[in-house]
């Protein structure tokens, strides 16, 4: 959450319900994902049909986890507070559009180095998303393979200009060492794949 206001903890757990749930609760937990208004988005439209659920709670031998970039999450009334407008980038501003039809918005971490595609350099953010994932399955979750991370780790330049493979290397070194923490404590990793 962008602060500590439970409002935008609120929208953190609206993010995670579009993002994550909407796709992993009926794979997982073998229904879908129902907002705080007691709405079942997927199941309202209609394409659900009997025994749809059956096949999909298959049991799994793997879920691929594709993650670029963490967010910060505000409820769209602290918008105007978290984001002034002497900050608003008009990209995302037209993202947050969209979102706050959804009960979210995005905001940018404040004084974090980012890529030249704007997303902040966190090494542990990985770690944070799967530890989230934990959180929700549990036991549930089958064994994880990261599939698609580090796209925007290539557009890291030094002071000429020139591709640091130097920071790329120390941010890979980094990311992956925090994700060897969560599979210390147990968190089954069976896979990454660095693009």
């Amino acid at each position: 959450p962008a602060t500590d206001d439970p409002y935008d903890r609120l929208a953190l757990e609206r993010l995670e319900s579009w993002t994550n749930r909407i796709f992993l609760d009926p794979l997982l937990l073998g229904e879908h994902m129902v907002t705080e208004d007691d709405l079942a988005p997927v199941a309202a439209t209609g394409c659900v049909r009997p025994g749809d659920l059956d096949v999909i709670t298959t049991a799994q031998d793997l879920l691929a986890v594709s993650w670029h970039t963490p967010f910060r999450v505000t409820a769209p009334e602290n918008l105007p507070r978290v984001l002034p407008s002497a900050k608003c980038r008009s990209a995302l501003n037209e993202v947050n559009r969209l979102l706050v039809g959804l009960g979210f918005a995005i905001v940018p971490f404040d004084e974090v180095e980012t890529t030249a595609y704007g997303w902040p350099i966190i090494p542990e953010g990985l770690a944070d998303a799967v530890a989230g994932l934990c959180d929700l399955y549990g036991d549930l979750l089958p064994p994880l393979s990261v599939v698609d991370n580090g796209m925007g780790d290539l557009d890291l330049v030094d002071g000429a200009g020139r591709r640091d493979d130097t920071r790329r290397q120390a941010l890979l070194r980094a990311r992956l060492s925090w994700l060897a923490g969560l599979v210390d404590a147990g968190v089954e990793v069976c896979g990454y794949e660095y693009w």
